[in-house]
């Protein structure tokens, strides 16, 4: 376990503090415009902890994350896209902080790409990757929700095994992402899943007009038009 170092600047909790009386922070994942993401273990599994900033949840930017996540995780478990959204785990207030926890994932597609030669993910497994990323938009439509940010960074990959996280966190001589698979087969099998759903949006209630990323972005969202789900992925 990685000593304990305290509050780097900025950051709300520190390695080796113990959330909620269960949740051991063991190092920092990554961080966002309104939050940061951190890799824990409780007495049993590893966990990926997101912390939000204070004003996301009765402050002045709430946002519907908390109540879409518990959506997506009630809905309706026999759908088929339901393998490939985040699964919430447990949720708390730390210091007024709303706390998420979900399932670890290896990696983005972003560092995914670097796993093949020039970069180039083959067509036959962005196939698969585009089939599970609709399944989960229809999914989450299914529900009333939209999801507004889907691009590379939003889009993880599931942890084959997990005994590799225990290794990582051991040597840490390599990304999560480079121990998550054994051999070039095994790409054939990668599994990934929708994730971020901090600026989603309800169907009947939106969370801002302004959606998805500026080179993404809709013309419909562009022009200040009317937008639904269609338009909001």
């Amino acid at each position: 376990m990685t000593p304990y170092r305290g509050h780097e600047t900025g950051d709300t909790v520190g390695i080796g503090e113990v959330l909620n009386v269960r949740y051991r922070i063991i190092e920092k994942l990554g961080s966002g415009r309104y939050s940061t993401v951190w890799l824990a273990r409780d007495q049993t599994y590893y966990t990926a902890i997101k912390i939000l900033d204070q004003d996301c949840y009765g402050g002045e930017h709430s946002i519907f994350e908390l109540e879409i996540l518990q959506r997506l995780r009630d809905g309706g478990p026999n759908h088929p896209g339901y393998r490939h959204v985040p699964i919430l785990l447990d949720h708390f207030m730390y210091e007024r902080h709303m706390c998420l926890v979900m399932e670890l994932m290896a990696e983005d597609m972003k560092g995914f790409c670097f796993l093949f030669e020039e970069v180039k993910i083959p067509n036959v497994i962005m196939k698969r990757i585009t089939k599970q990323l609709l399944l989960a938009v229809g999914y989450a439509h299914s529900l009333g929700i939209i999801h507004t940010d889907m691009k590379q960074d939003n889009i993880m990959i599931k942890v084959r095994d997990p005994t590799i996280i225990d290794q990582y966190v051991e040597k840490h001589d390599y990304t999560l992402g480079e121990y998550n698979f054994d051999d070039v087969s095994e790409f054939l099998e990668v599994d990934v899943v929708l994730c971020d759903w901090g600026t989603a949006s309800w169907e009947t209630k939106h969370l801002t007009e302004l959606i998805q990323p500026t080179l993404l972005r809709a013309p419909e969202v562009i022009l200040q038009g009317p937008w639904a789900k269609e338009v909001g992925i």
